[in-house]
């Protein structure tokens, strides 16, 4: 009988994302906030899970055919925060890599709700152009502008950008409940 019961909840449980998934309801990959870890290990192949911790579920994948790490992030078991990180030791190719998956997102979202350029204090670019993808790798470099694209969807907030880490360039895509739920 216990196996039945438990049968019946995975067959409800994976029914429920199914449908959510042909509805376009998902608001990360094929997940939804407030999912628990091991509901969302379901929807994403055990072989490509990286790393596990409180609260962390690190996954390997890709977006828009580039290669990425996945971060869910849980609040008291609850999914709240979903990212891809695009960090490649090919330096050269990170700008036309954020440039794809902005195309991507762009086909995938529709319009942003809002595009910025610069860091909050006054962008200053000098005689580099931010449309020229290596005039702006080296400004985001020296951290004169930090792209940053934004979409509203749902429940869901959606920033797009191409950030410097550690002297080095990289794409962050963070998906976060919206507004935040405890």
């Amino acid at each position: 009988m216990k196996h039945l019961f438990l049968a019946g909840v995975i067959t409800i449980t994976l029914f429920s994302i199914g449908a959510r998934l042909a509805e376009g309801k998902t608001d990360f990959r094929k997940v939804s906030w407030g999912m628990s870890p091991e509901q969302v290990k379901k929807t994403e192949p055990a072989s490509q899970l990286t790393g596990e911790m409180p609260e962390v579920l690190i996954y390997e994948g890709e977006i828009a055919r580039i290669n990425a790490s996945i971060f869910y992030l849980f609040d008291d078991g609850k999914l709240n925060r979903g990212l891809y990180s695009i960090e490649t030791a090919q330096q050269d190719t990170i700008v036309k890599d954020y440039e794809t998956i902005r195309t991507f997102m762009l086909k995938q979202y529709g319009d942003p709700s809002e595009v910025k350029m610069g860091p909050k204090d006054e962008m200053y670019t000098g005689d580099l152009d931010p449309a020229n993808p290596e005039d702006l790798y080296a400004l985001v470099l020296r951290k004169s502008i930090s792209p940053e694209t934004i979409w509203e969807r749902g429940k869901t907030r959606i920033y797009l950008r191409l950030i410097e880490k550690d002297g080095r360039l990289a794409v962050m895509i963070d998906y976060i409940i919206f507004p935040a739920e405890k």
